[in-house]
């Protein structure tokens, strides 16, 4: 998690769909006032974007125990668009299998 009001690159790989892994870099910036979390990322997979190809997604969410998010709910802009929420992270969520979609 960035500091209040700043933005930290990073990268890794993020899941998707049942058995999809995206490799994903992108910046996350949180707020001045730390109600807002917001991330952008490009990811690819040849398998299942196809091969050269990126996509990108947008997503801005209350971070867990933000009390008056000014969004009204997370939302993602982008190729999974849709709703956004926190998420724990677990150590499934840290698995990287040797192979997947």
């Amino acid at each position: 998690m960035p500091a209040v009001g700043n933005c930290i690159p990073w990268s890794g790989f993020t899941k998707t769909a049942s058995t999809v892994i995206l490799t994903t870099s992108g910046t996350g910036c949180l707020s001045s006032d730390g109600k807002v979390l917001t991330v952008s990322v490009s990811s690819a997979d040849p398998v299942f974007f196809g091969a050269g190809q990126l996509q990108s997604d947008y997503i801005q969410l209350c971070p867990t125990g933000v009390k008056g998010c000014p969004l009204g709910g997370g939302r993602d802009s982008g190729q999974f668009g849709g709703p956004a929420a926190p998420v724990t992270c677990t150590a499934n969520l840290l698995h990287l299998p040797a192979t997947h979609d």
